[in-house]
């Protein structure tokens, strides 16, 4: 059976095996007992039931395998497309996700265009407040469109919104310009009608009146400064002023600046576009000439009240150098501090120095108007060494950042008392040593004595002091000591030696006019004394030009010939002069002179003499050898 079975399928093998075990419970049922053939048939019809069963659960196992393997090959096909599906799903979800983007950007894009439509409404709305939080905002929002539009020039309509996008800029920030400037007036205008600034300007504008009726200098030509008890009630007028003025000065800084406090946002908005926006500079410009204006305006009595009390004084200069100059180096100083409370940034320094400098110009002009009738060299002298030395090196550096203000104006204080000297110098010069009249008994006292006086007959005769000077080398070396910490080293040089140069020829003219006086007052020796003049006067001189060895005295002086410009040609010639080397030559030329005539004088009486000696003794020996009576020579003396 399982030979058959192995050579027919796996059915017929399980057929023929089914077949052969019923033929043979079949064969052994008829061999057998009746009783044990029917058990034997019930066995063979339930194992048969059993192999029918077993066969149904076969088939349905095999249904089932068949079912599990086309499952798992529909599983495998759902899992290949379940993974093609799921990475055409990432790559759609990525694709969403930047289309998504795409379209955020589109509308932010698109909503910065509808905002300059929603911008222009706002901006020219007439209830808009420049110090809300929402004036804030669209400034903010102002500043991100135009930095849009300027990324994004290659839009179609870009050119079209920035135009129009500036001009709700410039609307926006004329309005906030306009917002300042208006809070700076009314400010002006409220301390302009208070009580302390009405006070002192009243008090300011009855002051001269009030000098001129009580008879109190009101020039510099004026008598002595007026004391307080000859007047009581201009001390008290004046000590009421300072009180008013005190507090004036409060309402000016403190007062000014808490009612101004709410506009400092609106500042500092405008500083930090001006940062980065060069261009919104001329709106903060407009507004610093309104602050500007305003501080003058305000500062105007205070400035006059000093200026009015420098002038009325017996002694105006040192007044406006003494007490003008640092009171307001003071205002200065107050002034950088305000003006730093309201504006910070740096690039404005240029603006603050333009205004301490225009509030110094009624200092300079009232300064300069005094400087102009001031005539004393020395007081001039003393000016500008008190403007260089007390004022730039002392209380200017004291003064800080409100003194570098003020330099400019005291610059130009010390420029005009300069002008005014060597203009003054030159006319000294040209007026005193030019054109010098000498006459023979402004020499006399300048003499040495010979022999005692006519006055005491037996007095011993005196020398001459030893600064005891000429009035030209009195005047020389006085200017000399006066131009040599006053005046730049090329002006000192030049006016030095037209100084020295008519020194010295003043005093040659005055030595001739000692040798050439035949009056009766005549000297004894005038040629010796005319020379000894000149050499104590020309050393004298040289040595007071010795402390001034770092100033040079000579020159170079060119000028141009014309007589030739017949044949075409021009020529400049050229001439170095040295006043020092000239006073050299000047004084070894009459040291010479004064030795061979002291010579001359000394000896030329002996020389006489031996001459004369000689001669009377030719002719005495020849009279011996003709035999003269008398035999001896006559002495004559």
């Amino acid at each position: 059976v399982g030979a058959a079975g192995l050579s027919q399928s796996e059915e017929d093998f399980e057929d023929a095996l089914l077949d052969s075990a019923a033929e043979e419970c079949m064969t052994l049922a008829e061999d057998m007992p009746e009783e044990q053939a029917g058990l034997l048939r019930q066995w063979a019809w339930q194992t048969s039931r059993w192999i029918r069963g077993l066969e149904q659960m076969r088939t349905e196992v095999q249904d089932i395998h068949d079912a599990l393997v086309a499952t798992q090959q529909a599983s495998a096909v759902v899992m290949e497309k379940s993974s093609f599906f799921s990475q055409n799903a990432a790559a759609l979800v990525q694709q969403k996700e930047r289309l998504e983007g795409l379209g955020q950007g589109i509308e932010s894009r698109l909503r910065h265009f509808e905002k300059v439509d929603q911008l222009v409404k706002e901006v020219h709305n007439a209830k808009v407040d420049v110090y809300s939080e929402q004036w804030t905002n669209m400034l903010s929002t102002v500043d991100e469109i135009v930095a849009f539009l300027a990324q994004n020039r290659h839009y179609k309509s870009s050119e079209t919104y920035m135009s129009r996008i500036r001009i709700v800029e410039s609307r926006a920030l004329n309005l906030l310009r306009d917002a300042i400037v208006q809070k700076f007036a009314a400010v002006t205008q409220q301390i302009q009608h208070s009580s302390e600034f009405v006070a002192v300007s009243l008090l300011a504008a009855k002051a001269p009146e009030a000098k001129k009726a009580s008879g109190a200098p009101a020039t510099p030509s004026s008598g002595r400064e007026p004391s307080s008890s000859s007047s009581p009630s201009s001390s008290s007028s004046s000590s009421d002023m300072d009180e008013q003025v005190t507090g004036l000065k409060e309402v000016l800084y403190a007062e000014f600046r808490a009612k101004l406090c709410d506009v400092l946002p609106l500042v500092q908005q405008l500083e930090a576009r001006c940062a980065v926006r060069k261009d919104s500079l001329l709106y903060l410009n407009d507004i610093l000439a309104v602050y500007y204006d305003s501080r003058l305006h305000l500062l105007q009595p205070i400035l006059g009240r000093c200026l009015r009390g420098c002038e009325g004084s017996a002694t105006p200069l040192a007044r406006v150098l003494g007490y003008g100059v640092p009171y307001f180096l003071s205002l200065a100083v107050d002034e950088c501090r305000l003006f730093h409370a309201f504006f910070t940034l740096e690039s404005l320094g240029g603006q603050l120095k333009s205004m301490i400098e225009g509030m110094g110009d009624p200092l300079y002009e009232s300064f300069r108007a005094l400087v102009l009738k001031e005539d004393d060299l020395g007081a001039l002298a003393g000016i500008v060494d008190n403007l260089r030395n007390s004022l730039l090196l002392g209380q200017l550096k004291a003064a800080g950042e409100g003194g570098v203000m003020l330099s400019g104006v005291l610059h130009k204080m010390i420029q005009d008392s300069q002008e005014r000297l060597i203009f003054r110098t030159s006319m000294f010069i040209k007026d005193v040593l030019g054109h010098v009249r000498l006459s023979y008994s402004d020499c006399v006292s300048f003499l040495r004595p010979w022999g005692p006086s006519s006055a005491d007959p037996s007095s011993a005769p005196t020398a001459l002091p030893k600064e005891k000077h000429f009035p030209c080398l009195a005047h020389t070396l006085f200017l000399l000591s006066v131009l040599s910490n006053a005046v730049d080293k090329g002006v000192f040089e030049g006016l030095a030696q037209e100084a020295v140069r008519l020194c010295c020829a003043v005093l040659g003219r005055a030595a001739d006019l000692v040798l050439t006086h035949t009056g009766k007052d005549r000297v004894e020796h005038p040629q010796l004394e005319s020379q000894l003049f000149l050499v104590r006067h020309l050393l004298a001189l040289r040595e007071h030009l010795g402390a001034y060895e770092q100033a040079s005295f000579s020159t170079v002086e060119r000028w141009v010939d014309f007589s030739t410009i017949i044949h075409r040609q021009v020529k400049v010639h050229e001439t170095q002069r040295d006043v020092k080397r000239d006073l050299e030559t000047q004084i070894r030329a009459t040291c010479e002179r004064f030795f061979q005539d002291s010579v001359a004088l000394v000896a030329g009486p002996w020389a006489a003499l031996q001459q004369r000696l000689a001669t009377d003794g030719k002719g005495s020996r020849s009279e011996k050898r003709r035999g003269g009576e008398e035999g001896r020579f006559r002495w004559v003396p």
